[in-house]
């Protein structure tokens, strides 16, 4: 299937524009990945930094960590944060950053001094962060956060399909605006080319009045004014050419009627062969020689142009 330029164009655009919001995408999704990813962690952290100073309280009060054996469910109210303490009394609960929201809640255990689990996250790994829980100055259990792997894994699948929702949004309109671009540039770009094109096929099958309005000064302008002097010229030598065909069929006309004429005369015995009869005759066939010689020094690409003989009275 033949395809326009104008389509080719469009196409052209269109796959740069969308091979650059894949990249893009691509890219940012990576980014995005990596980075939300060492977020949470970090904010995992400073959530159980925060929380060692209540667990070792409560350690102190309870003498042991049987009472978290028994009530797994305190291990959480602990590490919740406290208003005042982990954030300013002014800012709302909600707007504060809170283990659940960010995942780190369900990915945290409570180990006893010799890291046996006693209450928490039961799939505890070597990479693991683990922090100390130090009373008196001993270490009575240990607190671990399994890192988060993936955005999925770290709670915020909500906050990726957002950002996955605002992209599209973001690449559809790109591909909009790419469209309205290109259906422009075709329109006023191409639409001079196309002029010239279609000019340039009716010149080819000898149609050389016609010609190209285009008002630009930019090279489609510059290539629409060159084809008009191409058409002006080959319509100039082209009426040339017939009124020098038209002009050499009208002297050839004269030369061959005083042969013809000279011919029946002697044929008829109105005339005698003498030599005044062939030298009349020779002179004709010279002129005849003369006109055909004109004829053939005008064939186009030997660069010389004929001057016809003047016309007798």
């Amino acid at each position: 299937m033949k395809l326009s330029i104008s389509t080719k164009l469009f196409a052209a655009v269109f796959a740069s524009v969308l091979l650059v919001i894949l990249a893009m995408s691509v890219a940012t999704g990576w980014s995005f990945q990596r980075g939300f990813i060492g977020y949470l962690n970090d904010q995992g952290i400073t959530r159980l930094e925060k929380a060692l100073p209540r667990l070792a309280e409560f350690y102190g009060q309870e003498g042991s960590w049987d009472a978290m054996r028994e009530d797994p469910r305190r291990l959480f109210d602990l590490m919740r944060p406290i208003p005042g303490v982990d954030f300013p009394l002014d800012v709302p609960k909600e707007d504060a950053i809170m283990p659940e929201s960010t995942g780190a809640l369900f990915r945290t255990a409570l180990l006893d001094a010799q890291k046996n689990r006693v209450a928490g996250y039961k799939k505890t790994t070597d990479d693991a962060i683990t922090r100390p829980i130090v009373f008196e100055g001993k270490t009575v259990g240990w607190v671990t956060l399994a890192p988060f792997q993936s955005v999925s894994e770290g709670g915020g699948e909500i906050f990726r399909r957002y950002q996955l929702h605002t992209s599209l949004i973001v690449g559809v309109g790109s591909l909009l605006l790419a469209t309205l671009i290109a259906w422009w540039i075709s329109r006023t770009l191409l639409g001079p080319v196309k002029r010239v094109a279609a000019a340039t096929h009716r010149l080819a099958v000898g149609e050389y009045s016609c010609r190209v309005s285009v008002a630009a000064q930019d090279e489609v302008g510059q290539l629409a004014r060159d084809f008009n002097q191409l058409a002006h010229t080959l319509e100039r030598n082209e009426r040339m050419r017939r009124d020098f065909m038209a002009d050499i069929s009208h002297e050839l006309r004269t030369p061959l009627a005083i042969l013809r004429g000279e011919l029946e005369a002697l044929e008829d015995g109105v005339r005698a062969l003498d030599s005044t009869a062939l030298s009349s005759l020779q002179s004709e066939v010279g002129r005849l020689g003369k006109l055909i010689e004109d004829l053939y020094e005008a064939v186009p690409g030997r660069g010389w142009r004929p001057r016809l003989p003047q016309k007798q009275m």
